[in-house]
């Protein structure tokens, strides 16, 4: 018989704030083509967040260019704290995300785009619990909206649990 283990709404908060707005970068010469799928998400994005607790915090976040454009940087400005980072793995063909906050911090990869839909996964560590594994699909409703659900692998890594999810909008 399988055990659920509840999960602290911190761990579930840290979830949402961590990929609240996702990012991207390029890392090789050439893989120009692949950034510009992830273009749209530059700037600042506000995510109206349902987490399974019931709490529906909001969380904005700033999305920029490092100084050398090899990666997409993001940190939480309202609703968390925290940050993270995307670039592309040409060499790997796939986009890798890290994201770090008080509480913990995750690291996906995806393939990319598969039509309107990105899926991530990877793992999520919340201080003081377990690593689990973590999977983002984020769905590109226009170039300012967003939507996202965040799950947490199941006991035994079989299935997922809906963690939370959100609205995001890019602000102007």
């Amino acid at each position: 018989m399988k055990r659920i283990y509840a999960l602290p709404a911190a761990a579930l908060l840290l979830a949402s704030t961590l990929n609240a707005s996702p990012v991207a970068a390029d890392t090789a010469p050439g893989a120009a083509q692949g950034m510009s799928s992830m273009r749209f998400l530059l700037g600042t994005w506000t995510c109206s967040v349902k987490a399974v607790d019931g709490s529906t915090p909001q969380v904005t976040t700033v999305s920029t260019m490092s100084p050398d454009g090899a990666k997409m940087l993001s940190r939480t400005v309202a609703g968390g704290d925290g940050g993270g980072q995307m670039w592309l793995d040409a060499s790997k063909r796939e986009w890798t995300q890290t994201t770090t906050a008080t509480k913990g911090s995750s690291s996906q990869t995806s393939p990319g785009w598969n039509g309107n839909t990105l899926v991530w996964t990877g793992t999520l560590t919340a201080n003081g619990m377990p690593t689990f594994g973590y999977r983002t699909t984020v769905t590109k409703i226009s170039d300012t909206k967003t939507t996202q659900i965040d799950e947490l692998s199941a006991p035994g890594g079989t299935s997922w649990i809906a963690a939370d999810s959100a609205i995001c909008a890019k602000g102007s």
